[in-house]
């Protein structure tokens, strides 16, 4: 089973300051000033005081590349910044994924709502044998910060799974891609597993066996309210005064046909090349919105138990049922016959 997009991530323009105040802490400890640390960024010290305050990805971006530039080893960096982002540190995010009932619930949620972290990279689920593994690709960012971001995400999901049961929890491995024996002896060290150098992948891998333990802090009411926020929150921080925001409304109301980019482009008075350029400016594609436009009606209409599956491909805009059943499960990594057994099951 494969939960998260086949795509890369989109992660919003503006994101919560919260990040680049933890980043910022960590490049004082490091030896940097404050104002080294937020140069070029367009921050001043005062902005970090103000935890309502939003900031674009870019800026972060920078301050990321100005640790990168004063560090020795960007990766090992990157792990001692993943440390600090603690559950509490995602706000209504953090919430929704301690009131989930189980921890393949909470992975669901927090993969679905990935907008509202502070990930720069892809990351995916699927379990393979005896292993739960969460996969992180950052092959459309900087190459400069890849292995800050991979070591920073890899070592929060970690954090986010130790706090999420309370107690110590077991890694099975970790895979990375690079050849790093400094990288390998302080994971090792620091999780107490077998870290694989020059692999296929950036992985962490826990016991699939425990996606289905409750968790401790469970409470349906609470994250029901916590789901409605982060809907809420996403929608805020993707925003229709983006190009993607402005596609997506389009594309929401075309639904059950098939829009060219070039029927949309004349829709928003502008053309193919410029709307392409926009897009690749946001981090996106025309792709990768039609398909989350598509998965998320897909979803929301396979819920509807009184609507065939058959009746769901036409609504969303397929004529054949397999075209249907082939592009789900390039979203869902399951069939949508499947996909409406398992959700219609959970609490």
């Amino acid at each position: 089973m494969l939960i998260g997009s086949q795509e890369r991530t989109q992660y919003p323009h503006r994101r919560s300051i919260a990040s680049v105040l933890l980043l910022s802490q960590l490049g004082q400890r490091s030896g940097l000033s404050l104002q080294d640390c937020l140069a070029g960024t367009g921050l001043l010290t005062q902005d970090l005081l103000d935890m309502k305050k939003e900031v674009a990805a870019d800026q972060e971006l920078q301050l990321i590349e100005n640790l990168v530039d004063h560090c020795s080893d960007a990766f090992v960096l990157g792990m001692e910044a993943g440390l600090d982002y603690h559950l509490t540190s995602y706000g209504i995010w953090g919430y929704a994924l301690i009131s989930s009932p189980t921890l393949r619930s909470a992975i669901d949620m927090g993969l679905r709502y990935l907008g509202l972290t502070y990930a720069f990279t892809n990351i995916e689920m699927r379990e393979k044998g005896s292993d739960m593994v969460l996969s992180l690709c950052a092959n459309n960012l900087p190459e400069k910060l890849q292995d800050f971001l991979i070591a920073r995400d890899l070592l929060a999901i970690y954090t986010i799974h130790r706090e999420l049961f309370i107690t110590p929890i077991t890694v099975c491995s970790v895979h990375l891609t690079l050849d790093s024996l400094a990288a390998k002896e302080q994971l090792e060290q620091l999780l107490n597993t077998e870290v694989h150098l020059s692999q296929a992948e950036n992985s962490i891998r826990f016991d699939r066996a425990m996606l289905d333990r409750p968790l401790p802090q469970a409470n349906p009411v609470t994250v029901q309210l916590c789901e409605q926020q982060c809907q809420a929150l996403l929608r805020t921080r993707f925003n229709s005064e983006s190009m993607a925001g402005k596609v997506r409304e389009h594309l929401l109301t075309m639904q059950g046909r098939k829009p060219s980019m070039d029927q949309v482009a004349q829709q928003l008075q502008i053309n193919v090349r410029t709307l392409r350029r926009h897009l690749v400016a946001e981090n996106t594609s025309w792709r990768h919105l039609v398909d989350d436009v598509n998965s998320v009606l897909a979803e929301e209409l396979l819920a509807i138990e009184s609507l065939t599956i058959e009746e769901v491909a036409e609504r969303v805009g397929y004529s054949e049922v397999s075209n249907f059943t082939h592009a789900f499960k390039r979203w869902k990594g399951v069939s949508p016959s499947r996909f409406r057994v398992e959700n219609s099951t959970k609490p």
